[in-house]
């Protein structure tokens, strides 16, 4: 089964679809989890304890109040890895939740799901604000992934040795969003094309060591005529 409230936005009633069987996609992006006016969030359990089969979370871009409307839950990771069987695709973008110190994060759902999954869209998320992430580590747990997006990485910018661990870890990768990174350099970028030939699109928008026009990224362009490169628009 498939939900999806992407096109429509407003609020969801989660008691609507709690009874589904064999849930495997849930979009709750752009719009605000709710329960039925005759309930309360204090007497609800987890949803993804009844929903085990979730392979796919999209929640990117909430209409947000609390984590609870937000993400079903008090403890999004923790119940994940809790209670899913395999997840293959999450989009957390410009998601905000309560990271407490005594709950997993999102290093602990890739060391239990970094096997299946195939799609990681974190950007302009906090889920990664608690502490700096070894994404060299992360990226050799996840070789099946195909789309990341690690827009706005703040602190937490890739290095050399992260780009070289994601060509290496992830040769099915086709698209990469990184846009506002500092620090990038055209030759990390050069060397994860080499490494993954299906590589399609690269988002390297605003970041501060390229300009548009770029002779660079021209370059880049020549070389790999079927990958999309997104210039600076700096």
């Amino acid at each position: 089964a498939v939900v999806s409230t992407q096109s429509t936005g407003g609020d969801l009633d989660i008691y609507l679809i709690d009874n589904l069987s064999n849930l495997r996609l849930l979009d709750i992006s752009e719009c605000r989890v709710v329960l039925s006016k005759d309930t309360s969030w204090s007497g609800y359990e987890s949803f993804f304890k009844y929903h085990p089969n979730i392979e796919w979370y999209l929640a990117g871009n909430n209409h947000r109040q609390t984590d609870r409307e937000c993400g079903l839950t008090n403890n999004l990771f923790g119940d994940m890895i809790a209670h899913c069987k395999g997840i293959r695709g999450i989009n957390l973008w410009r998601t905000r939740y309560n990271l407490y110190s005594n709950q997993p994060d999102l290093i602990d759902l890739i060391e239990k799901f970094g096997a299946t999954i195939e799609y990681l869209d974190l950007g302009w998320s906090n889920v990664f604000s608690r502490h700096v992430i070894n994404w060299s580590s992360m990226f050799s747990r996840c070789p099946k992934l195909k789309v990341l997006t690690l827009t706005h990485l703040g602190l937490n910018s890739l290095t050399m040795e992260d780009f070289l661990a994601l060509g290496r870890c992830c040769p099915d990768l086709e698209q990469l969003d990184i846009l506002a990174m500092n620090g990038l350099k055209i030759e990390w970028i050069e060397t994860l094309l080499e490494r993954c030939p299906k590589m399609n699109f690269v988002d390297i928008s605003y970041c501060n060591n390229f300009e548009k026009g770029d002779p660079r990224i021209l370059e880049l362009q020549r070389k790999y005529p079927f990958v999309k490169h997104v210039q600076s628009m700096v």
